[in-house]
């Protein structure tokens, strides 16, 4: 057996010393890399409190692409702006002579936080522990299309006239939320609750419905042309007496056509 030169050690010994170089070198980068985050993340949570409408968007979705980037403030960042639409968009009772106004929609910097966190890379048992919180709110208008609110919990939120076009609503909670008008249009409802909801008017073309819960839920006007209904729970004919039908709605086997009235041929 060849015993190594003293060449052969010179250059092993150098190969790891030059290894363990780039390891000391990668982790002072990372090291820098993160308080440079951290640096950006005290801005952009500063700039949410600035009077400015473009410095409070600056920091909307510098929140988002500083979540993007780092594991370490996904989460606090997705929590603030939760927050933030929290703060800004709480329900008030509107005295009656405002029942008349247009509907408002909601100011761009709640819009923003909305998108962003409809567009978040985790949802609610894919990465997320806790369901997003946005119930009592005032979402009047809003856009969520295409959004993803898996869980989400908008139980009393005022939703009238929003839109949820192709949204992942899948297991959300919309206990007595107000969606009226709303227009759900290929949105994803697989095991939503609806109980006690008001969606009169509301568009539900090619929603997926399977398993949703619509006891108590009002649907007077509601569009369900050619929406699949034969799999969600707690629908009876007296909700049904108004909404918009036809023979290619399909209803659940355990609905069964009323009796007619007597002396009716």
């Amino acid at each position: 057996m060849e015993r190594p030169t003293k060449t052969t050690l010179v250059l092993f010994l150098g190969g790891v010393l030059l290894l363990a170089g780039f390891y000391v070198t990668l982790r002072e980068l990372r090291t820098t890399l993160e308080l440079q985050l951290a640096d950006r993340f005290v801005q952009a949570v500063d700039q949410l409190g600035k009077e400015n409408l473009e410095l409070r968007l600056g920091g909307i979705y510098g929140l988002e692409r500083i979540a993007n980037r780092s594991e370490k403030f996904y989460g606090l960042s997705m929590d603030i702006l939760a927050t933030y639409v929290k703060e800004h968009a709480r329900w008030r009772d509107h005295p009656a002579s405002e029942a008349v106004q247009p509907t408002p929609k909601p100011a761009a910097d709640v819009q923003a936080a909305l998108t962003v966190l409809g567009r978040r890379q985790r949802t609610y048992r894919d990465g997320e522990s806790h369901r997003l919180d946005l119930r009592k709110l005032d979402l009047r208008r809003a856009n969520l299309d295409d959004a993803h609110l898996e869980g989400a919990i908008l139980s009393g939120a005022h939703l009238e006239d929003a839109t949820f076009n192709g949204a992942h609503l899948e297991e959300a909670i919309l206990r007595d939320a107000h969606l009226e008008r709303a227009s759900f249009v290929g949105a994803h409802l697989e095991k939503a609750f609806f109980g006690g909801a008001r969606m009169d008017g509301a568009l539900l073309k090619e929603a997926r419905l399977e398993q949703a819960y619509l006891n108590g839920t009002r649907l007077e006007g509601a569009n369900l042309l050619g929406v699949d209904l034969k799999n969600v729970i707690g629908l009876d004919w007296e909700q049904l007496k108004t909404a918009k039908k036809d023979n290619r709605t399909r209803l659940p086997d355990y609905l069964r056509l009323p009796a007619p009235a007597p002396g009716a041929r």
